[in-house]
């Protein structure tokens, strides 16, 4: 069974499967099997996986190509002791996606040359 916690990040066209205390996001798709007379689902592979207190994260398949780096931890860890409420925010405003815009503004602040 899985928890509540876990299909609240649930995307739209996709099923979550729990595999071996993880809860991996499958995006699947409907068809009509006319030999068996009835509807049925077929997955298009893993997208992703959702994590309890952060939410879904897509694989790097999906994700942007662009690569990220953090250069020094230690400006970074100020960076997000100090926005600590912005990222509780972002995670109500955008459940989906608030540790990317999270991250991007947090890179964009350190590094100050994402376009």
């Amino acid at each position: 069974m899985i928890p509540e916690s876990i299909k609240c990040h649930k995307p739209s066209g996709t099923e979550i499967r729990h595999k071996n205390g993880h809860y991996y996001i499958y995006r699947v798709e409907g068809y009509y099997d006319k030999a068996a007379r009835k509807s049925k689902s077929r997955s298009l592979g893993c997208v992703g996986q959702i994590y309890e207190g952060v939410g879904f994260v897509p694989n790097k398949k999906g994700a942007d190509p662009t690569e990220l780096v953090t250069k020094e931890y230690g400006a970074t860890r100020i960076a997000m002791a100090a926005s600590a409420d912005i990222f509780a925010k972002l995670k109500e405003c955008f459940p989906t996606d608030f540790l990317r815009v999270y991250i991007m503004a947090l890179l964009k602040l350190l590094c100050n040359h994402i376009h």
